[in-house]
């Protein structure tokens, strides 16, 4: 009983997809190469891969060796790593303009903004409270098409206590 439910528990897990981070080290016509010299894994893209770089476009040609990449993937029956996606680093200071539930509009103006997804994994440098509207951020995390990111992590800038308040006595 024990095996069927492990053997039902791996097959789940490839049904659903997994995801790997890296640097791209090698870059072919339909395959991708990450991780070090002693432990490589190949990557292969699909009909269906979606490579994000900011914009939404498809094929490995946007890829870089050296970019840093979210890709996300399944097994196909041969056993080869078939990308799903492939989702390159991305950063972006400005101010919040617009705040909701796990989302934020950040940019240098109003009508110049992008859209950065937050979840439970975003991390912020000042404690668990996402901004607020008006503050200088810096956020880096995951281009994930039509100019947006999820966000890894949120730098909050000005706010700290002026100096002279750790002065006073």
């Amino acid at each position: 009983m024990l095996l069927r439910f492990a053997l039902l528990a791996f097959l789940a897990a490839g049904a659903f997809g997994q995801e790997l981070t890296g640097v791209i080290r090698t870059l072919g016509a339909d395959e991708l190469q990450m991780g070090d010299a002693w432990a490589p894994v190949t990557v292969h893209a699909g009909d269906n891969t979606i490579v994000c770089t900011g914009k939404e476009s498809h094929g490995l040609l946007a890829l870089r060796v050296g970019d840093e990449v979210r890709v996300r993937f399944h097994e196909d029956a041969s056993h080869r790593w078939i990308a799903d996606s492939i989702e390159t680093w991305a950063t972006v200071s400005g101010t919040v303009w617009e705040s909701s539930l796990g989302a934020l509009k950040v940019g240098p103006s109003p009508i110049r903004t992008r859209l950065v997804h937050l979840d439970a994994s975003t991390k912020f440098g000042i404690g668990p409270r996402p901004p607020r509207l008006g503050q200088e951020v810096h956020i880096v995390g995951w281009n994930v098409g039509d100019g947006e990111i999820d966000a890894e992590r949120v730098a909050i800038y000005n706010t700290d206590l002026p100096m002279t308040e750790y002065l006073r006595k």
